[in-house]
């Protein structure tokens, strides 16, 4: 099945579809609920909220507005947002690109090693929770901001406005900034 929003304003809910989900509005709050397959989403403003997903690939870029989602993703989720928190839990492990301007960041969930797994944040906190199966190399940096690590990396090497290391068998590469 594929499915193609394309709206101004007002709130979308997309309940029990699997399949290509290609939405593009202006304003709006979007719902995502036992939704599967794959997501592309350009928004200006409004939250984004997602449950009980299971799909393979996700893109999102928006101006305003916060992304929560929740469910099992396996290949990649790239979210670009300038503004507002992004909060993804992921019972799998997939490839994750975040990157956003101002706004928290929370990931949880694994890593796949098939691509680079980035979490950019200009101004803003990153929460990076990993599953117990996922081997790591971290780069940590911050231009503002403290830094603070629960993977115990055993060669972790640690500066005042960076932290690098290894825990695990370190191929899948997040980069956080």
């Amino acid at each position: 099945t594929n499915v193609v929003i394309d709206g101004q304003s007002g709130d979308i809910l997309v309940n029990g579809v699997s399949g290509v989900i290609d939405i593009e509005t202006q304003s709006g709050n979007l719902t995502l609920e036992s939704v599967g397959g794959e997501l592309s989403l350009d928004t200006q403003s409004g939250d984004i909220s997602g449950n009980g997903l299971s799909m393979s690939n996700v893109r999102i870029e928006t101006e305003s507005g916060t992304v929560t989602l929740e469910g099992s993703f396996s290949e990649k989720i790239a979210i670009k947002a300038e503004s507002d928190d992004v909060s993804i839990t992921n019972s799998a492990a997939a490839v994750v690109q975040i990157e956003t301007a101002s706004g928290d960041q929370t990931y949880s969930g694994g890593l796949l090693d098939s691509d680079i797994n980035s979490l950019d944040a200009a101004s803003g906190n990153v929460s990076l929770a990993l599953t117990d199966a996922t081997g790591v190399r971290v780069d940590v940096e911050t231009s503002s901001g403290s830094i603070a690590n629960n993977l115990t990396p055993g060669d972790e090497q640690r500066e005042e406005d960076s932290l690098s290391g290894t825990p695990g068998d370190g191929k899948a590469l997040p980069q956080v900034r």
